[in-house]
């Protein structure tokens, strides 16, 4: 594991941001999912589990989701990379 965030070059980044990027990661799968709270709000998951469960702040819930709206930003790009990629590859050839 750990070569593996050095590989990715997360092994630069501060210690918080290092938590943060490892938060991400394990509560991507979570990303859309949302309970309700006693007032009917609908609220994500992550939140819960970041103050109820883990006793973190609420901002690192928050820094967190923004993370997975950014990525889900991204999502798009990659497609069209992979196809430019293979494109060339096949020039190459």
């Amino acid at each position: 594991m750990w070569k593996l965030i050095q590989t990715l070059g997360i092994g630069n980044l501060s210690g918080e941001q290092r938590r943060l990027a490892l938060y991400s990661a394990l509560f991507l799968p979570f990303r859309n999912t949302v309970y309700k709270d006693k007032n009917e709000k609908s609220i994500p998951v992550v939140n819960y589990i970041f103050k109820v469960s883990m006793k973190q702040r609420s901002r690192d819930a928050e820094t967190v989701i923004n993370i997975h709206c950014a990525a889900e930003r991204f999502v798009s790009l990659i497609l069209p990379l992979q196809l430019n990629n293979r494109v060339q590859h096949d020039k190459l050839e």
